[in-house]
C-alpha cells in the first residue's frame, strides 16, 4: 500500500495536530508544521512553484509523476507548479512550505493559495 492509499484509507484526514505556525514577511509566507513519524501530509498541488524546507527529520516525498525521494533535514527543495505531492513522515520532522504572496490573513491563505486536493 502506497502513501496515497493510506491517506484515502484514513478518509483524507490527519490523525493528530501538526501544530501549524504561520510566519509572514514582505511578500513571503512560511507555513511551519511539526510532523510525527508515521503521519502523512495531504496530497495536494499548487498552481505555482514554491519552496519547501525540511528543517529536521526524515521524510519520503511522493509526486503524481511517480517520483519518490527520501529526504533528510536540513534540506530545501523546489516543488513544481501543478504537481500533486504528498509526504510520508519517516522520523519526527519540522517542515516549512514557503509561498510568494501578498496575503497576510491565514483564512485567505488556506482558501486561496494553499489549495487542497487540486
Amino acid at each position: 500500500m502506497n502513501i496515497f492509499d493510506k491517506f484515502k484509507e484514513n478518509g483524507g484526514k490527519q490523525i493528530y495536530d501538526p501544530q501549524i505556525m504561520h510566519h509572514f514577511g514582505s511578500g513571503v509566507y512560511a507555513r511551519q508544521a511539526t510532523l510525527k513519524a508515521g503521519s502523512i501530509i495531504n496530497k495536494h498541488a499548487h498552481t505555482y512553484e514554491h519552496l519547501s524546507i525540511l528543517a529536521s527529520g526524515r521524510v519520503k516525498l511522493l509526486t503524481d509523476k511517480g517520483d519518490i525521494k527520501e529526504l533528510v533535514g536540513p534540506c530545501c527543495m523546489v516543488v513544481p507548479a501543478n504537481t500533486q505531492h504528498a509526504v510520508e513522515i519517516l522520523e519526527d520532522a519540522i517542515w516549512f512550505c514557503i509561498h510568494a504572496t501578498e496575503f497576510a490573513d491565514v483564512d485567505d491563505l488556506d482558501n486561496v493559495k494553499v489549495g487542497q486536493n487540486v
